[in-house]
């Protein structure tokens, strides 16, 4: 195996992977699949280029801890519970003693957040599972926005999920989303379906397995060892969120709320410690195109993923046509407060604007901004201009002495002071910055890619809309 993984990275450091069998029932994958992130775990210790930990046991104030599951394990970095040997993953599940209804197990939980993330492909690991009443081993993907959006709105797809009802000879897939009703009232607002399947004989326990979810425009596909088990329609309105870019985890769980697929609330102590391995995890992309070929990924020597923006227009926040940039977080600081989408009279002419207003609180500095999740940036560097609409209302108070900021991961910044004294009332403006005038800002590294603040704003309302990078100036 370690012979194979390295002649794999040669390829890869080549380019020329043209087909490749993963072995122990994998399939084969044909000329257009191309391997676009990996983890062999051929290493010392966990690569935290490619991982980051979940820690602690989930808790959401007040009081409610479980992941969202009534789970009873702490998920530590610890070596106890996460290590690399013998080049697989090992992630341990561990008892320590006392009322199982305590917080006295720890585990293990890692996920590529801000490290890595994808849109469309085929993602496969291969993996031996674990065996034992209250065990719960998952590799999964979450909605890359789930920090903005929460769950269900961000979307989940998990490719392993065993632990059904506590036989460990059934693995599990299912998808994820918010639902079309106005319910706030769990578990109304969010679906699912899943589908397992079983081993004929022997436990998931006893031998590694192939494990894999193939994902595109259309649908959803689940494998093991090349089986094809289940399949979903994904193009139905309601599913929208199994559209977005999604990041990887892998977990082992212990205890939960007794589903069909989650396992058994009270643990089997005699299980423990219990280990689930990891051998490798694969993520291949069709002719090596991320989604619909407008975002490209590449790791930059700090460590970030920088996102590779093409196409004539590269929309931040806007209705018009052009490539909409993913990934993006809205954040909101002292001083403003976000009112929610217009619903007329936008820009373009479409119905979405932004209403925020602001408070004379006396600090040095406060608005909002539109930034790439933590650990991304964007290379914006083939585009020539920043586009935005802006106007003040007609009547009531509007805020004076707007600056719309950009900054890169080295933390420059470039400032345009907007004149909102002479504008027309009830009238936007559509404002260009010239970027080649924003030297020394990295544009091959941007972070804030737009952002509106300033000193000593006067109290009131902004409009805002149709925010987008763009190669021609739309002015003239």
């Amino acid at each position: 195996m370690k012979s194979f993984k390295i002649l794999l990275k040669i390829m890869v450091l080549l380019l020329s992977i043209s087909m490749f069998f993963a072995g122990c029932g994998s399939d084969e994958l044909p000329n257009d699949w191309v391997l676009v992130w990996y983890d062999d775990f051929d290493g010392q210790s966990l690569n935290l280029d490619k991982w980051v930990y979940d820690i602690g046991h989930g808790d959401i104030p007040p009081d409610i801890w479980g992941w969202g599951n009534n789970e009873l394990q702490a998920y530590t970095s610890s070596t106890e519970n996460v290590k690399v040997e013998n080049g697989n993953l090992v992630i341990t599940a561990r008892y320590l003693g006392g009322n199982v209804d305590e917080k006295n197990y720890t585990s293990g939980r890692i996920k590529t957040l801000g490290k890595y993330a994808f849109k469309y492909g085929k993602i496969s690991a291969r993996v031996k599972l674990i065996k034992g009443r209250g065990l719960w081993a998952a590799f999964w993907l979450l909605g890359n926005n789930f920090a903005t959006l929460g769950w269900p709105q961000c979307g989940e797809m998990d490719i392993i999920e065993c632990g059904a009802d506590g036989d460990y000879q059934s693995v599990g897939g299912a998808i994820h989303w918010r639902n079309d009703t106005n319910s706030t009232t769990w578990p109304e607002y969010w679906t699912y379906t899943n589908d397992i399947t079983t081993l004929l004989s022997g436990y998931f326990a006893d031998d590694y397995h192939v494990f894999e979810l193939e994902w595109n425009e259309n649908e959803t596909i689940w494998r093991m060892d090349n089986q094809e088990y289940f399949r979903q329609d994904i193009t139905i309105a309601e599913r929208s969120e199994l559209h977005n870019r999604y990041f990887i985890l892998l977990n082992l769980a212990v205890g939960s709320t007794n589903t069909e697929y989650t396992g058994y609330v009270t643990p089997d102590t005699s299980a423990f410690p219990a280990s689930m391995y990891v051998d490798w995890v694969r993520v291949y992309q069709w002719n090596g195109i991320d989604g619909v070929g407008e975002i490209s990924d590449s790791s930059s020597s700090s460590g970030i993923i920088n996102h590779k923006i093409t196409g004539d227009i590269a929309k931040v926040y806007s209705e018009r046509v052009g490539v909409q940039i993913e990934n993006l977080a809205w954040y909101i600081w002292s001083g403003t407060t976000l009112i929610g989408d217009g619903t007329n009279d936008s820009a373009d002419g479409g119905t979405e604007y932004r209403t925020i207003t602001t408070n004379n609180v006396g600090l040095s500095w406060f608005g909002w901004g539109i930034h790439a999740q933590i650990g991304s940036s964007y290379d914006l560097s083939d585009y020539d201009y920043l586009v935005f609409a802006f106007k003040k209302p007609g009547t009531g108070g509007y805020a004076s002495d707007i600056n719309v900021v950009l900054e890169d991961i080295n933390e420059t910044k470039h400032t345009v002071l907007v004149d909102v004294t002479g504008m027309t009332p009830d009238t936007w403006v559509t404002n260009v910055v010239n970027l080649s005038n924003v030297s020394p800002l990295d544009l091959q590294k941007l972070t804030m890619l737009f952002s509106m603040g300033g000193t000593n704003m006067s109290p009131g309302v902004i409009y805002f809309d149709d925010v987008y990078f763009t190669k021609v100036d739309p002015t003239q």
